[in-house]
């Protein structure tokens, strides 16, 4: 047997119809010459080993383009096969669309040619019809071959073309050419040119293996090539039994070994993934060989799974998900995989990073799930330039929150990402790359410098908001609370004319509060602007719709009046305990969510800088306070053990530096303060995580 094939089949067996298994299996010139009999009428009849030599060069596997101006970027023919392809095409996809498999086929006139490609489906689509897609593809087929195959207006030369679509698991077997007729309306004129150009065949395979019989030939060759069912061995004595492929004397001995230690690696994968931890079954899998593809699917899990793999894996506190649904999500309920993952944010002190999700196509908008999700840190993805990108969908959640939180660089058309895939070096862009710089920000934050994930979540969102003018809905649905800033530093380090300090409690009563914060006076005045972002993970329920989290944490602060009450920075009187001046204050809800957030569970409130800006006066009590008031919709009892985080920050309204006094002034009140040395934690992080090695 040829020993590609022999080798693809060894290292796939069952996992043959995971997509690159499929487009290696499918890509072999055996196989494609089979196809070719069946499929282009001037080798129907021929024996397949005569078809072989035609085939040009080595097929393209997942290499060619298919955007305009990358598929025929530096294509040559030289009469032997396709060189010099460019690789790259970044989409409004993950990742990039490439041809599944791509090659120039030589007529038997010796002079002609016509180009094949071939896709390999898992499945019909549900997110679009695949005929529509077959269509679009041989359309750039024939329009990329202008300035490669022909020039200027030499339309003549325009090669056939054909897309052969590979469909499993389809309903029954079937085999369709779809292509250019005539129909003479009004009288008939012989127009010169070629209806033939353009060729769709679209190949049905049945998840059972029909019998070996000339109407199912192919099916039945595809069928066995591409099963999960038949081992290793059963496929190779149909492709070489009832195929004519020659076999080597060894092959089923070294076949039948190989499948049953390959079966065996992916059954205990399957087995004792879960008691071994995800990050041990993904790494036992992937060094011995196993795609990402593969990968995936053998992880895949539901939610009881998920919990499992948390509980077992307490030391993991960021789990980053680069993945989700081409699907809208719905403005009245939050999707189910969302609702997964807020629920395993609050029993569990982990946070989520998910990516924003990109435009499957140009209609569809709105994110997909599981970016909806309240309690997890959601990315889009943005230019170089901080613009957003072609391929970002928009929020919001439930017409509400901020989804996406953040935005961050995720490659373009302007600078595309660089990164390690099996062939090499790749271009790429998406949200989903945008999403691990995030998630590599909070892991920092949390495992180097000790904050909890409350205090991290809110540090992130604080950078990105800064002291900006507050967004658009527009804006918001596309940016989030805004851009990230690249360097870490610029999130941890205090601006010179700046005091930033971080508070982090449990909400265990209605009023959880802090009186005693001993801001800097200048002249009996407070010289500053304020700001303060809070964040918290509440218990939701996806059965009340729009009312999906359970609890609502207000922030207040501000300085302590002659009262005893906090003069809000927002102006914000809701949930006063005692009714001041005899002013009854009411506010309904929906201005309440406008103006305040209320049932957000990311909070930021935030005086605005000005060009003239005066100092606030003080009050008999010179200290500035902080309160959280906590509401339940439902159960008082939801609310209790939340814990919250929040970033303060005070800007010095004449650019002085006054944090070494706001240190002195907490160490006089009996505070512990301790300043965040970076290099310090970093420094500690490694000697405690250095290995040691024993003679």
């Amino acid at each position: 047997m040829n020993t590609e094939i022999k080798n693809t089949i060894l290292t796939t067996d069952k996992d043959a119809q995971y997509d690159e298994s499929a487009k290696r299996l499918l890509g072999q010139k055996s196989i494609l010459a089979h196809i070719l009999v069946k499929t282009v009428d001037e080798f129907a009849g021929m024996d397949p080993k005569d078809v072989v030599p035609y085939i040009e060069g080595e097929p393209f596997i997942n290499t060619v383009p298919i955007e305009t101006g990358f598929t025929n970027t530096v294509i040559k023919n030289d009469e032997s096969r396709v060189v010099g392809l460019n690789s790259e095409n970044p989409e409004l996809h993950e990742g990039m669309i490439r041809f599944d498999i791509i090659f120039y086929v030589r007529m038997r006139d010796g002079l002609s040619q016509i180009i094949i490609n071939v896709e390999a489906q898992k499945d019909e689509p549900n997110g679009y019809d695949i005929l529509n897609r077959a269509i679009f593809y041989v359309s750039r087929m024939i329009s990329s071959q202008k300035e490669r195959d022909f020039s200027n207006s030499n339309y003549n030369d325009i090669k056939r073309v054909y897309s052969i679509w590979v469909c499993m698991n389809m309903p029954e077997n079937s085999l369709e050419h779809i292509h250019l007729v005539k129909d003479s309306i009004v009288n008939s004129h012989a127009w010169k040119g070629k209806l033939d150009l353009v060729n769709i065949v679209m190949i049905g395979l049945a998840k059972e293996l029909p019998k070996h019989e000339a109407k199912y030939e192919l099916h039945r060759l595809l069928g066995a090539l591409l099963s999960q069912d038949l081992t290793a061995n059963e496929k190779l004595d149909i492709i070489g039994n009832e195929y004519a492929i020659p076999m080597e004397k060894d092959f089923r001995e070294d076949v039948s070994i190989m499948c049953n230690l390959s079966q065996k690696i992916k059954e205990t994968g399957i087995e004792t993934g879960i008691e071994m931890g995800k990050r041990e079954m993904i790494m036992k899998m992937y060094n011995k060989g196993y795609t990402a593809a593969q990968i995936a699917d053998v992880a895949e899990m539901d939610e009881k799974q998920i919990k499992e793999i948390i509980a077992n894996n307490k030391d993991i506190k960021v789990w980053n998900i680069s993945l989700g649904s081409n699907q809208e999500v719905n403005d009245n309920f939050i999707s189910a995989e969302g609702a997964i993952l807020d629920k395993i944010q609050y029993e569990n002190d982990v946070i989520f990073v998910v990516a924003g999700t990109n435009k499957p196509s140009a209609d569809i908008e709105k994110i997909g799930s599981p970016a909806d999700s309240i309690n997890s840190m959601v990315v889009n993805a943005v230019t170089q330039n901080g613009l957003s990108t072609k391929y970002a969908r928009r929020g919001l959640a439930l017409s509400f929150f901020a989804k996406p939180d953040v935005s961050y660089y995720g490659g373009s058309e302007e600078k595309y990402i660089k990164v390690c895939e099996p062939l090499g070096e790749a271009n790429v862009a998406g949200t989903s790359f945008a999403a691990p710089w995030i998630a590599r920000k909070l892991s920092y934050l949390m495992d180097i410098l000790g904050l909890n994930r409350e205090v991290a979540k809110a540090m992130i969102i604080d950078a990105a908001r800064d002291w900006n003018e507050k967004p658009t809905p527009e804006e918001v649905a596309l940016y989030g609370h805004g851009i990230v800033p690249i360097k870490i530093d610029d999130i941890v380090h205090t601006k010179e004319d700046e005091i930033k300090f971080l508070v982090y409690d449990v909400s265990e009563k209605w009023n959880t509060y802090n009186y005693y914060f001993p801001v800097p006076i200048k002249d009996d005045k407070y010289p500053y602007i304020a700001r303060a972002t809070m964040c918290y993970f509440p218990m939701c329920d996806r059965t009340q719709g729009v009312d999906y989290t359970n609890t609502e944490l207000n922030l207040h602060f501000g300085r302590i009046n002659n009262k005893g009450k906090i003069e809000d920075i927002k102006g914000d009187k809701q949930n006063q305990d005692v009714i001041l001046d005899n002013e009854k204050y009411f506010l309904l809800e929906g201005e309440a969510r406008e103006r305040f957030r209320k049932w957000d569970n990311v909070k930021y409130i935030a005086e605005r800088p000005k060009n003239k800006m005066m100092p606030k006066k003080s009050y008999d009590n010179k200290n500035w306070g902080m309160e959280i008031k906590t509401n339940n919709r439902l159960d008082p009892k939801d609310g209790i053990g939340i814990r919250f985080g929040v970033v303060v920050t005070l800007k010095e309204i004449n650019g002085v530096n006054r944090i070494d006094e706001f240190i002195k002034n907490c160490t006089l009140n009996g505070w512990l303060v301790n300043k965040i040395d970076v290099q310090t934690r970093v420094d500690i992080n490694k000697k405690v995580n250095e290995d040691i090695e024993f003679e």
